[in-house]
């Protein structure tokens, strides 16, 4: 199809994007818009064209997929710099924390314009990502088909319907993998404090975390089968497990993370 797709912003996002998109070989024509030298130089290391500002791109350039891979805080000037093609039919795909359609609605008034908002998380930059999309009513089945496509280069894709979900989808993806980490920091932790010296501790917990998050993707068991398949009972890991969730241990205090993160989202996407 040699779709043309604006990329504005290549930062770790915007590049972990570009890049993935090369890997998988997508039949996309891409050009960068980005104010630092830095990400311009990045996209040139790569071949793809870049400029400071939407003024440096040609006066006939017309994208399919306009990709906003900027801070929050400046969605609301690029969306502006998009009137010009508002009568294409552009995709106009924002990966930025927080920014609501409605947000991108206001800016894009009277518009032929699809909107779609995405939830990425970090592991996106090595193509591991979970990327959440919600789309506005008004959004074609060729944008949302051709969001699907740009996004599949760096990692897993699901799509909902109620954007008042997407609060709940960043507590648990996009803040998701912080609590891995903190699981694993405290398990190197644990080994430590057990006998262990602490760079054995560290291999053995990001192995152990990274071939167990494998096996539960891969496998057709659940998690609790898989976790009761090794946890022989009267074993080491039984042992382990009555301390981990007994009284609920485990399940409330995610559930408070996750309840606690939630409400923060909301709060900052201006919902009270």
């Amino acid at each position: 199809m040699n779709e043309t797709i604006l990329l504005v912003g290549c930062g770790k996002m915007g590049f972990a994007m570009l890049c993935g998109w090369q890997s998988a070989k997508a039949d996309f024509s891409i050009h960068v818009v980005d104010g630092s030298e830095e990400a311009r130089a990045r996209a040139h290391a790569r071949g793809v064209p870049a400029c400071a500002d939407f003024a440096g791109l040609d006066s006939n350039f017309s994208p399919d997929g306009i990709v906003l891979a900027v801070e929050p805080g400046a969605v609301a000037h690029v969306l502006g710099e998009c009137l010009r093609w508002s009568d294409t039919g552009a995709a106009v795909i924002s990966v930025a924390a927080g920014v609501r359609l409605g947000d991108m609605s206001a800016e894009l008034p009277s518009t032929s314009m699809s909107l779609i908002r995405v939830m990425p998380n970090i592991p996106a930059v090595i193509g591991a990502g979970m990327m959440v999309c919600c789309a506005a009513a008004r959004a074609s089945k060729a944008s949302c088909a051709l969001t699907t496509r740009l996004l599949e280069g760096i990692g897993e894709v699901a799509w909902i319907d109620d954007e008042e979900q997407m609060d709940a989808v960043t507590a648990v993806s996009g803040c998701g993998p912080a609590y891995v980490f903190a699981f694993v920091e405290a398990l190197v932790r644990a080994g430590v404090n057990a006998g262990l010296p602490e760079d054995l501790s560290r291999r053995l917990a990001l192995v152990t975390a990274a071939g167990s998050s494998r096996m539960a993707f891969e496998s057709d068991e659940t998690a609790e089968e898989l976790r009761r398949r090794v946890a022989t009972p009267g074993g080491a890991t039984a042992a382990a497990m009555k301390v981990l969730l007994e009284g609920d241990r485990l399940d409330g205090l995610l559930r408070e993370s996750v309840e606690a993160a939630r409400k923060r989202s909301k709060e900052l996407g201006g919902d009270s």
